[in-house]
């Protein structure tokens, strides 16, 4: 069991993992007193009635759990995830029965979600629903989450967490086009290949996507937590808040 402090990095799939994957390895290679971990935990979405707090100490838990490092020793949790359409205006969807009664896209263009059937748009709606609810429960910049210290004691620890955007997905960020559907998938790996590839190769992976992320931020937004505000007035704006998260690793960084 590792005895240095652990920054833990939760994100949403295999394609947000890819990106970070050589930022991690290059963070771990500098750093003598802080171990970078990254995990999934796609969860915001899920049906159960649980608070988003609870959502992000599942995750945790698990983590704990699997690799008996205990909660002390960890120093701060990111948590990486897509805004989706959760903060779409209802004026920007529509239902088009002509389509396919599973169809659902996003046209960037003219700023609307289009759904192929009112089931199918309700459905998703009501995953939005659930997501903005846990994800506007954990905005704050200064949220922590109560976790036992170690296993067998009653004494708890707080341990900081934040919850940082792609708008509205990883690739929407990348290269400005929101895809979706199974016909979409080999793009969209080719795009996060490409990318991935592009920071791997540079001799400082971490300083790179710094440099790349800090031109997605909202503008006029100076904080994570404005980055978020940011994106509630224009839901459609082509941003991230991931150049908060780099900056929060710098900190701990070559410690």
């Amino acid at each position: 069991m590792t005895e240095k402090k652990v920054v833990l990095l939760i994100v949403e799939g295999s394609s947000d993992e890819r990106v970070l994957s050589s930022i991690i390895r290059e963070m771990n290679a500098g750093s003598t007193s802080i171990q970078f971990e990254l995990v999934r935990g796609d969860a915001f979405t899920s049906n159960s009635s649980a608070k988003g707090k609870a959502v992000v100490s599942a995750v945790i838990s698990s983590f704990i759990t699997r690799t008996k490092i205990p909660a002390k020793q960890i120093a701060f949790v990111g948590y990486i995830l897509d805004v989706d359409g959760i903060y779409i205006k209802e004026s920007d969807v529509s239902c088009e029965d002509k389509r396919d009664d599973d169809y659902f896209q996003y046209d960037s263009s003219s700023e609307q979600v289009v759904f192929g059937s009112k089931e199918k748009m309700e459905n998703v709606q009501a995953k939005w629903v659930k997501k903005q609810s846990r994800v506007n429960e954990l905005q704050s910049n200064d949220f922590t989450i109560k976790m036992r210290e170690h296993a067998g004691t009653s004494t708890r620890i707080d341990i900081p967490v934040q919850i940082y955007f792609n708008n509205i997905t990883l690739e929407h960020v990348l290269v400005n086009k929101i895809l979706r559907g199974m016909d979409a998938e080999d793009e969209k790996k080719q795009i996060v290949r490409a990318f991935s590839k592009r920071i791997a190769s540079d001799e400082t992976p971490f300083e790179t996507a710094k440099v790349f992320f800090q031109k997605l931020v909202p503008a006029n937004a100076t904080n994570n937590k404005q980055s978020w505000d940011k994106i509630k007035q224009n839901p459609w704006e082509h941003s991230s808040s991931i150049y908060f998260l780099l900056m929060q690793l710098g900190l701990y960084y070559k410690n």
